[in-house]
């Protein structure tokens, strides 16, 4: 029994100080994000359970974001620079161990960041990661991140044994009461090199097996959820938002749904959409669960809007959480918003969409009334990038590609699709089928790209 409550002390202790690390990590965000002006909607540490993670709300510039982003690492690596000096002159021994447990698991924690930025100019880049966060709102490159941190972690651990004096911390842990008092488990110099090394691996496991279960809304803004069977009507507003002036909205959610639902954004200004005449935007429209859904890069203009859910009936056993991101545009976003503009204002034309590798296969001026059209297209790569716009007015209006691999509707009622790329086939043939009803004065843009 004293072996087993031994052991259970030493898990104790180690347990403690991924907790204490986690809570220093998460304070880091927090801190980031009220030192800026925004505000944390939630705080969670629990690693034995869930992701640890915040939500905030109030920043939207890239710049406020990386900062955010990179803060989680800064902090106890704060923490630790200040504390090394002192780490040796610590009497006692409990509060010692947690000190050099602390220190070794912030040495660890800084090698994931000299491989992940590698990976993410490869093109792999899991998601949640904070430095993978901090990349993509800063304009920093991700080999000299990752240079960086090689610098960073062999110069904290020359300061750590050289300032730290880590070797004669170590040895008074080793010789202290304490532990000799722990020779029946016959682990007496053993226990804390084990443990040492296990806080060092222990952020390089806990990321591993975290790429792909990170908390899919750590970076939203603002999060949504709500269980559909208490909706008090088939038809609900979940959330009303303005925007003051044109953003970038990012959409990801998880839905678990019985039935056929319907989630979209109206507009409460009128036809305030830049992609279709109508006054909503479909965000997911079917009956199947959705582990990790995204609707991404969504410019809205200034005006009112909703989110709204829409379902058969009240019985649904389901539920339905939403994240929401937005940023400003950037450069490439401009670039869009301009296009999508010039097609709402009808003064688009085939020259104002120059992406490099994309050519103008069918371009049909004046349609008018109810119009057909199938157009073959040779294949000789087995992926490519498709962008068709409509300028115009119409009641109905469809355009659909088929291969061999499928069938996808790239405009339904909308006016543009930009950069959606399909597998295909080496050597296929396919086809774009144009349907139109009622329309009036209606052009149309295909524009491929074959990706080598």
């Amino acid at each position: 029994m004293a072996k087993i409550s031994k052991i259970i002390y030493l898990v104790l202790i180690s347990l403690f100080v991924i907790l204490l690390y986690t809570f220093i990590h998460e304070s880091g965000h927090a801190l980031a994000v009220i030192l800026q002006g925004g505000t944390v909607l939630t705080f969670d540490i629990n690693y034995l359970f869930s992701h640890p993670h915040i939500s905030y709300t109030g920043l939207t510039t890239d710049s406020s974001r990386a900062l955010v982003s990179i803060s989680g690492l800064l902090f106890p690596y704060l923490i630790f620079v200040i504390l090394i000096p002192f780490i040796h002159r610590i009497r006692a021994v409990l509060i010692k161990l947690v000190a050099v447990l602390f220190s070794i698991g912030v040495l660890g924690s800084l090698i994931p960041n000299i491989f992940l930025p590698i990976l993410h100019i490869f093109g792999v880049s899991p998601q949640g990661e904070d430095i993978i966060n901090f990349i993509n709102h800063s304009s920093i490159e991700p080999l000299a991140i990752s240079l960086i941190f090689i610098l960073t972690t062999c110069v904290s651990l020359i300061y750590l044994i050289k300032v730290g004096k880590i070797r004669n911390v170590y040895s008074d842990i080793l010789n202290s009461n304490e532990l000799i008092q722990i020779q029946s488990l016959n682990i007496r110099k053993r226990v804390v090199f084990v443990m040492l090394l296990i806080l060092l691996v222990i952020p390089l496991i806990h990321r591993s097996l975290n790429l792909q279960s990170a908390n899919l809304y750590e970076d939203s803004d603002v999060i949504i959820e709500t269980t559909l069977d208490n909706l008090e009507d088939d038809i609900v507003t979940i959330r009303t938002f303005e925007v003051i002036e044109t953003q970038v909205f990012d959409f990801i959610y998880n839905i678990k749904t019985d039935e056929d639902l319907k989630i979209y954004i109206n507009s409460l200004s009128g036809p305030g959409f830049l992609y279709t005449h109508n006054d909503r935007i479909t965000i997911f429209d079917g009956e199947e669960d959705v582990s990790q859904g995204y609707f991404t890069n969504i410019i809205l203009e200034p005006g009112a809007y909703c989110i709204n859910i829409e379902q058969d009936t009240r019985q649904n056993n389901g539920n339905v959480k939403f994240g929401i991101t937005q940023k400003y545009l950037s450069e490439d976003d401009y670039f869009y918003y301009d296009i999508l503009s010039k097609i709402k204002n009808k003064t688009f034309i085939d020259s104002y969409y120059q992406q490099e590798g994309f050519n103008l296969i069918y371009n049909n001026h004046e349609i008018k009334g109810s119009f057909e059209e199938k157009i073959p297209v040779n294949i000789s790569s087995n992926r490519i990038s498709i962008s068709v716009f409509a300028v115009g007015d119409f009641e109905e209006f469809l355009i659909s590609f088929r291969h061999h691999n499928g069938h996808v509707d790239l405009l339904k009622n909308s006016f543009a699709t930009i950069g959606l790329s399909l597998d295909v086939r080496v050597n296929d043939q396919g086809e774009f089928i144009i349907s139109t009803m009622n329309a009036d004065d209606l052009s149309i843009y295909i524009y491929v790209k074959e990706i080598k």
